[in-house]
Formats: structure tokens, sequence, C-alpha cells
């Protein structure tokens, strides 16, 4: 069955059908779902790492570029383009080997430079998202 009368459509010379102008309103009322985003990881916080142990910090920002001992102090080095940032770990007591990170801090990635320090947090939360994009 076609529609010849003046409200039917007409398309490229041809004719609807009743049926096919049915499908198309049913499709043009159905409305989309939103798309589920892919959740998002908070951005990384060094700071938030104060008070928390080493396995804390791999899990966030995987091995460290560097890690050297200043006494019973343990620092963890990890290098940027735009920066350098070291997280350091100090025992919880004097009679246990257990250490937590009581400070951080962030330089420029060349002696001397100035330190964009928007920049490198960029560059530490980027690490940290593809670390948990892969777990």
């Amino acid at each position: 069955m076609t529609r010849n009368d003046t409200a039917g459509n007409d398309t490229a010379g041809g004719e609807i059908t009743g049926a096919q102008n049915a499908i198309d309103l049913a499709v043009n009322n159905i409305t989309a779902a939103p798309a589920e985003a892919a959740p998002i990881k908070p951005a990384f916080q060094p700071e938030n790492m104060i008070g928390l142990a080493a396995p804390n910090l791999l899990k966030g920002l995987g091995d460290a570029a560097m890690i050297r001992q200043e006494g019973s102090i343990e620092i963890w080095q990890y290098r940027f383009t735009s920066c350098v940032v070291d997280f350091f770990f100090y025992p919880t007591s004097d009679d246990t080997q257990q250490k937590i990170i009581k400070d951080w801090d962030m330089r420029g990635a060349v002696i001397g430079d100035r330190l964009n320090e928007p920049k490198c947090l960029t560059a530490i939360d980027r690490l940290h998202q593809r670390l948990a994009a892969r777990s």
C-alpha cells in the first residue's frame, strides 16, 4: 500500500509505504541512551602519598628512575621531560625497617631550569593514568 496523499513523504521521486513511515516514526521517537564514559581516575596528587608506604607509590607511579639512600632516608626519584620529582621515605621508628613517605619535592628537569609546576603535575598524572589503565 502506498500513500499518494499530500501528507506522504516523497524521497527522490519514490513513495514511502505506510509501514516504512511507521518505522521511521518509531526510530525518530527513540531517544538514545547516553554513552557511558570510561570512568575517569582521579588525578594523581603527590601530597596524597604522605604517610603511605612504598607499595602505594609503586601502584601510583611504578618503578622509580633512581632510588638512593642517605642514612636512614630513602629517596625515590621520578624523571619527566618537564621536571624531576622526589619522594622521601623515612623509617616509621628507630627500630623498624618499615618506611613511609614523609615528604616530596619537584624541580626543573635540568639544574637551574625554572619549574613549570602545572606541566610537571600533568606529566605525573599522565604516568599514573597510563599505569591505572593497564591494571
